[in-house]
Order: C-alpha cells, then structure tokens, then sequence
C-alpha cells in the first residue's frame, strides 16, 4: 500500500481492551494493535483518566499507520460511559465503567419522581445502575460540582472531539445515557432537573458516518484525516458481520453480551417502549437514521 493511495483507522474503544486496525482505501487488512484499557482501581471504585486513555489511542494509531497516509478515522466503544467537560473543554472528573455501582439513590430519586413506566416511556431503558444519569449525582457531590459541567461527552465521542475540536452526539451512545427521549431524539430535560444535573449537556445529533471534522494540526500526523463516530460497539459489530437487517438477530459479545435486532423506528411509541422494557428489552436509536 502506497502512502498516495492512503488508509483508514478504525479505533475500537472497549471495556477491556482498546483495539485500533489499519485498512487499505480497499478494505484490507494492513495492521492491528491492542492494549488493555487503562482503567485505575481507586478507594472511590475503577475509574479511567480521560487523558491517560487518549495518549494511549494516540500511541496505538501511530503504530499501525506507520508511514502511511491516513485518510480517515472512525470511532466505535462502550456506552454509558462519558467525559464531563467544562467550558473550555477540559475534562473534570474521570470516566467511570458502564458496569460502575455508584447511583441507588438516583434510581430511588427518579423511580419516585417518575416511575420505572415513566423513565422507560422517554428512554427506553430499564432503571437500574446502568444508564450514565445514575452516575451524575455522585459526580456533582464527590467530583466536580454542576457549576463546572459544561458538556457531557460519551467516550467516542470525546475522542473525536480530542482529534478535531468538535462536539457532537451520536443518537446510539445517546440512547444509553439515560437523559436522552428515544422518542423525539432530544435531550430528557425533565430527566436532569430530577436530578439536579445542569441542561444543555448534549451537543448537536450527528448520526455515525457523518463528519466530525477533520484531526487539527495539533496531531500533526493525522492532521486532514476525517473524523466519525461509528456509534454504540454492538452496534457497529452488526455492520461488520453483516447483520444489518430486520430479520437479523446478532449475538454481541464482549465483557457484556447484547442481543440485538433493528426495528423500523416509525412503529416506535411511548407506549411500545414501556412494553419493551417491561419485556426485559432496552430499546436505543440505532447508528442508521430510521
């Protein structure tokens, strides 16, 4: 593969381990490179210094470009989990695991509030420890108090934002926060007041494939290399087996196991989300838009 024809860069940002691949512009197969992800075991529980993951990505990105040209990078990994930045970007408190057990007072807050119908009817998803609202409380008590919080990232998201100053959110990984209306695709506003969680920590919907941007000239390197976010990790993983369809029903497993099937998102209701859910079945906006 010639430097002029170029390749791509597919960063995977998982739970354990964090995987980047090099494709040719044809699809094939130039190199991989994986590390475990760099999670900190602290007296407060695991946590994950935003920063330390970044370098770590950076590192990996460049070994497997070598002296290749890179035309584009695409970030998929788990959900639920997020960076908290200030106004100026920075981040203010670490990134906790999806599978993170801080939060029973926010489930007794919002199932008092709202009700497990009522969270289920915006969201889509269970009440329980998972969803990233549960973890805002202990956040804005133990960490960085509401007045610093300017935007919530989910950590693909952030990544992009790293590579190219641009903050976006993808529908999917927004679909798994908990303070997200699958339903209208806007922010659950009512959600954070019940809280006491700021608004507005949602930046503009982009679905993933759309441009975040391109890497600025800060990474040198890659500076000019388009930018997207690929969306929630299973999701994705659907793509590259090719179980995109309704009939398809795709097994994803990896520190946690999901079993996915796409629905038309016209036959989707408040009510049919509570059915759902009361079935023991999340349901998210998808990386497709409809």
């Amino acid at each position: 593969m010639s430097d002029a024809s170029g390749i791509l860069i597919g960063v995977d940002i998982g739970s354990t381990a964090c995987k980047v691949q090099a494709v040719g512009a044809d699809g094939v197969h130039l190199a991989l490179a994986s590390a475990l992800t760099p999670w900190e075991d602290t007296p407060k529980g695991r946590q994950l210094d935003p920063e330390v993951l970044f370098e770590q990505l950076m590192r990996a990105i460049h070994k497997v470009a070598g002296a290749h040209t890179v035309l584009g990078i695409g970030v998929t990994g788990f959900a639920e989990s997020g960076v908290i930045v200030d106004r100026a970007g920075k981040p203010v408190a670490p990134i906790l695991p999806w599978y993170d057990q801080h939060g029973s007072d926010t489930v007794s807050r919002i199932e008092a509030v709202m009700g497990t119908r009522g969270f289920a009817g915006l969201t889509g998803l269970p009440l329980n420890l998972k969803p990233s609202i549960m973890k805002f409380e202990w956040f804005m008590h133990e960490v960085a108090p509401r007045t610093f919080w300017s935007r919530w990232m989910n950590v693909p998201e952030w990544f992009a934002y790293r590579l190219t100053g641009v903050m976006a959110t993808e529908p999917s990984l927004a679909s798994r926060t908990g303070i997200f209306d699958v339903v209208e695709k806007r922010e659950a506003e009512d959600l954070l007041a019940c809280v006491g969680a700021p608004s507005g920590l949602f930046s503009e919907l982009r679905h993933a494939g759309e441009s975040w941007g391109v890497v600025t000239g800060a990474y040198a390197r890659l500076a000019g290399a388009t930018v997207t976010v690929c969306g929630m990790d299973h999701l994705s993983a659907g793509v590259g087996v090719g179980a995109t369809g309704q009939a398809n029903l795709l097994d994803s497993c990896g520190t946690g196991e999901a079993l996915i099937r796409r629905l038309p998102a016209m036959n989707i209701t408040r009510a049919t989300l509570v059915k759902a859910v009361e079935q023991e079945i999340a349901v998210g906006r998808d990386i497709f838009s409809g």
